[in-house]
């Protein structure tokens, strides 16, 4: 479920682009309404459904194939906002994922096939297992 991002205009953390806390938690002061977001894990899962390649936190991820370029009408987020931050909805173009497919969905289908053959072989290296599926 999304959930509110904010902006501090209060130097007070200059690493923090934005924030989920509306309240600067050092100084008190109220942040602005930034945007809606997705929490990560909500993310990860959306990129699985979508794309049919797991999440995997190594290199290797970020090389894989563009299957999908940003929506246009909400910016990739996959929420519109209603009133400033008050509400949102689901993006009616990208039934909420954020992107449209760049690809036909034959070339999609054999990225998803090519991938999960990469990613059993990539387990059983570091399983020691010698192939098989990637479900156990």
């Amino acid at each position: 479920m999304p959930h509110r991002m904010w902006k501090h205009a209060c130097g007070c953390d200059r690493w923090s682009i934005a924030s989920g806390a509306e309240i600067c938690p050092r100084c008190g002061q109220p942040g602005t309404f930034y945007r809606w977001t997705h929490h990560v894990m909500d993310w990860m899962g959306r990129n699985e459904r979508r794309t049919g390649y797991p999440f995997m936190p190594w290199p290797k991820h970020c090389r894989l194939p563009q299957l999908k370029r940003e929506c246009p009408l909400c910016g990739g987020l996959g929420v519109l906002d209603i009133d400033n931050g008050r509400d949102w909805r689901q993006c009616d173009q990208c039934n909420g994922d954020g992107g449209l497919p760049n690809v036909s969905p034959e070339v999609m289908r054999g990225c998803q096939q090519a991938f999960r053959h990469l990613f059993e072989l990539s387990l059983a290296a570091r399983t020691g297992r010698s192939g098989g599926s990637a479900k156990h």
